[in-house]
């Protein structure tokens, strides 16, 4: 038997896990695989961690200790602040 049902209703894992740390302040790992809606048979934290890790290298989650993680509320990635070449080091071109 065919049921109707509408793809928009789903959330990929990615989107469960942002839509969880936009509604706290900031969520360890676990309480992200407890509380958001992600489902792994086997070996969450690892599936888990790897899409966070994503999230953190894209620029949409910081990650502010090991295995706690915020929203970064600027929406934009914070990069290093490189200031001025040193002098000892070799030109490329």
């Amino acid at each position: 038997m065919v049921t109707n049902f509408n793809l928009g209703d789903f959330m990929t894992k990615k989107e469960s896990i942002l839509k969880y740390l936009k509604s706290v302040e900031s969520a360890s790992l676990t309480d992200i695989i407890k509380n958001a809606d992600v489902y792994y048979y086997h070996n969450a934290k690892k599936y888990v961690g790897e899409i966070l890790a994503r999230l953190v290298k894209n620029g949409t989650v910081n990650r502010i200790k090991k295995g706690v993680y915020e929203i970064n509320k600027t929406g934009m990635k914070q990069k290093s602040k490189i200031t001025e070449c040193d002098t000892n080091q070799l030109s490329l071109l």
